[in-house]
C-alpha cells in the first residue's frame, strides 16, 4: 500500500472493485457513482497510477486489462485511522470518539451499536 492517502476518485474505485471484484476499466467507469463521472482517459490514467502504487493489481484478459484491489477495505481503513489517530488526536481513541459524537447527530442505529460495541467490550478478558 502507498504511503499516500488514497484521493477521492481512487477510494470510489477501490469501492468498485472491493464491492464488484475484478473489472476493466469501462466497466470500473460505468459503475462509478461520481456526478459528474470523470471521463474514461481519466479513469485509466487513475487505475494505472493506483497499479503504481501497488493499490491495484492487473491482468491482460483476451484484449482487456482487467483491475483488482490489491490491498483489502479494512487493511486500508485501519492504516488511515491510525494515521489520523496520530495526527489529529494525539494517539488518542477515545479523543476521536468523543469528537465524533459531540460534532455529529447520530442515529439511533447508529447510538445502538457504539453501544453494543462497548457493552461487549466491557465483557471480555483482559489479554495477557
Amino acid at each position: 500500500m502507498a504511503a499516500r492517502t488514497p484521493g477521492h476518485l481512487e477510494l470510489a474505485i477501490l469501492d468498485v472493485l472491493w464491492d464488484e471484484g475484478p473489472k476493466t476499466a469501462r466497466e470500473v467507469l460505468e459503475r462509478l457513482s461520481a456526478d459528474p463521472k470523470p471521463a474514461y482517459n481519466t479513469v485509466l490514467t487513475v487505475l494505472r497510477r493506483m497499479e503504481q502504487k501497488r493499490m491495484l493489481r492487473r491482468e491482460k484478459v483476451s484484449h482487456s486489462h482487467v483491475y483488482e484491489a490489491a490491498v483489502d477495505r479494512n487493511s486500508l481503513r485501519s492504516g488511515l485511522l491510525r494515521d489520523l489517530l496520530s495526527r489529529l488526536f494525539d494517539d488518542s481513541p477515545g479523543e476521536l470518539v468523543a469528537h465524533l459524537v459531540e460534532q455529529r447527530k447520530l442515529s439511533a442505529k447508529e447510538l445502538a451499536r457504539i453501544e453494543k460495541l462497548l457493552s461487549d467490550l466491557k465483557g471480555r478478558k483482559p489479554k495477557r
